[in-house]
């Protein structure tokens, strides 16, 4: 019992501060500042859940703000979760009760950026350019435009995501972003991609194909193994060793052949990765 004491009283102690390290609010349910504390922690989830039972309790007061917010709330929810389908699916569903000029446009840059997380740029475009025929819708929604702009971008629209990105304001994080895009936009002369058919012609020349994508190290290996192959060939058809040749000879032909489907398919895959590290230049 002497010694029980002090141990149950350091072990609530630690429990204590242990407890006290975890983040704590005020905010209850049913208030509306829960489901944004929720968003804080990071709680996608859950925060879903409270942002739709905000959205309820609006309908049911007849709170549109409420009913914005709770709209809103879940689509973010949802795309920070990478529920990618289920936040479009929510913002044209409920879309449509959306009124408030401030809510609308963070509806539109919700889908555009839910778009772009999907890889579905080309949809991006059809959806963003009826909102951005002029040069004050685009003043107006500044951080819209830039996500459409990248969408021009990612489809090759370079001129048009010009346009777009030289119309809004510079100020701010995202006049800021819009300047640097411009600046990364202008280095578009330097990428120039090579040709697959080139590389295939010069496949012709052993590991040619494969120099020619930029792979050096399996240029020389592809170089000297048909080389060798080719080299075995000939001594086994000399030696009157005609089984074996035509064996080697298979072989030959094999490695002479996948030499220049490598050197096709490598070419493909460094303008890939070129067009890739280009596109990174490019963040919503």
């Amino acid at each position: 019992m002497f010694l029980g004491a002090p141990l149950v009283t350091g072990l609530l102690l630690v429990i204590s501060v242990a407890l006290s390290a975890f983040p704590t609010s005020t905010a209850r349910a049913d208030e509306p500042g829960f489901p944004t504390f929720l968003d804080s922690l990071g709680e996608w989830r859950v925060a879903e859940v409270a942002h739709m039972q905000e959205y309820y309790r609006g309908l049911r007061g007849g709170d549109t703000s409420r009913v914005e917010s709770g709209i809103l709330g879940v689509a973010r929810s949802r795309l920070y979760a990478k529920d990618l389908v289920g936040t479009l699916k929510w913002l044209q569903a409920h879309g449509g009760e959306i009124r408030s000029v401030p809510s609308s446009r963070e509806q539109r840059q919700l889908t555009v950026r839910t778009l772009l997380a999907a890889d579905a740029s080309l949809d991006a475009v059809a959806f963003s350019r009826p909102f951005l025929e002029s040069q004050d819708a685009i003043a107006s929604s500044p951080e819209f435009a830039r996500l459409a702009a990248i969408a021009e971008i990612r489809e090759g629209y370079w001129e048009r995501a010009a346009s777009v990105l030289k119309g809004i304001p510079p100020v701010g994080e995202t006049g800021r972003l819009a300047r640097e895009h411009l600046v990364d936009l202008a280095d578009t002369t330097s990428l120039v991609f090579k040709s697959p058919m080139v590389a295939g012609l010069l496949g012709i020349v052993p590991g040619a194909g494969y120099a020619y994508a930029g792979y050096g190290k399996s240029a020389i290996s592809s170089f000297l193994v048909t080389s060798i192959f080719a080299l075995a060939t000939f001594q086994a058809f000399d030696a009157d060793q005609s089984a074996l040749g035509a064996f080697l000879g298979l072989l030959t032909v094999s490695w002479y052949g996948g030499s220049i489907y490598g050197g096709v398919t490598s070419t493909r895959r460094a303008n890939l990765v070129k067009w890739d590290q280009f596109q990174e230049q490019f963040q919503p």
